[in-house]
């Protein structure tokens, strides 16, 4: 008798421990300059309870708005990953969200099924300029400066070793991304490290270009990093997640479409940053083409 009741109580027990298995997810946890955002109790509390997260690493020292260690660091994480083979998503703070959105048009991984963008850094000129000439800084006299947003990373580029104000950015990473991976960005609007145009610049351009997966999730605040404070919005991103990631769910979950706005209101910010980076390319032609004609003239001995 006891050997067939310890029988019946072992069925729900098995099937829980098996819908526990199921719902497991690795989440790879990239933080911004320094360690900070995508800590892993932080994003386990996001994502929800059954989350493994694996914390990448990132540079302890000096900005790499370059991105040269920083995606280093992401390909080892993935690379070593304990759990090669199953599904995972991408948890990305500040600076580390430039990381995903540059490695991931670069080498696409199809094991990753969703990417998660807190404080989203677009372009590491705006970052630079918004920094030094926001409130972080006390220094907005600057904005009235001629050409300030042009100058201001070139002096940056000598403390991030391997930026080039011309280089590749976050927003023209974005084309080369699958247009089927849901991307959810978060942003304050008031955020003192990164402009919330630049995250409005990215919503545009990811779904004016076919994603129709993208979510932007605004708030109030001035956080730059664990923005998602009530735990009413970390549940937004479990259920953006849900809907994607476990489609069959209930039908609830799915109503999302607060958080997919009309993106051609962010048109301008669009436009207004992609045009910046434009220039960036050119002057930084005319200053490499100058170099390349003092040299000359030095070695000529004119």
């Amino acid at each position: 008798m006891l050997h067939l009741l310890l029988c019946i109580l072992s069925v729900p027990l098995y099937a829980m421990s098996a819908d526990s298995d199921q719902k497991v997810i690795t989440v790879f946890a990239i933080p911004g300059q320094n360690g900070m955002g995508s800590e892993s109790w932080y994003v386990k509390n996001v994502i929800g309870e059954f989350s493994r997260v694996i914390s990448v690493n990132t540079p302890s020292l000096l900005p790499d708005l370059g991105q040269y260690f920083c995606q280093r660091h992401l390909d080892d994480a993935l690379t070593n990953s304990p759990y090669p083979d199953d599904d995972a998503i991408i948890y990305a703070t500040s600076q580390g969200t430039a990381t995903a959105l540059n490695y991931l048009a670069r080498k696409p991984s199809p094991n990753i099924k969703a990417v998660v963008l807190e404080a989203a850094l677009a372009s590491g000129n705006s970052a630079v300029y918004h920094t030094v000439t926001g409130p972080a800084m006390g220094d907005d006299w600057l904005r009235s400066v001629p050409g300030a947003y042009y100058v201001l990373p070139y002096l940056a580029s000598f403390i991030c070793l391997g930026y080039r104000p011309g280089g590749q950015q976050a927003i023209q990473s974005v084309d080369a991304l699958s247009k089927d991976l849901p991307i959810i960005i978060i942003h304050s609007k008031n955020d003192i490290q990164l402009p919330y145009d630049g995250a409005c610049a990215l919503y545009y351009r990811l779904c004016t270009n076919g994603n129709k997966s993208t979510y932007l999730i605004t708030k109030n605040g001035w956080n730059h990093v664990q923005i998602l404070e009530q735990q009413n919005e970390k549940a937004i991103v479990n259920r953006i997640l849900k809907k994607h990631l476990q489609p069959d769910g209930p039908s609830e979950q799915h109503d999302l479409d607060e958080f997919q706005p009309d993106p051609k209101q962010f048109k301008a910010q669009y436009d207004s940053l992609i045009l910046k980076q434009k220039n960036h390319v050119y002057l930084e032609r005319f200053l490499a083409s100058a170099a390349c004609l003092m040299a000359i003239k030095q070695l000529s001995g004119y």
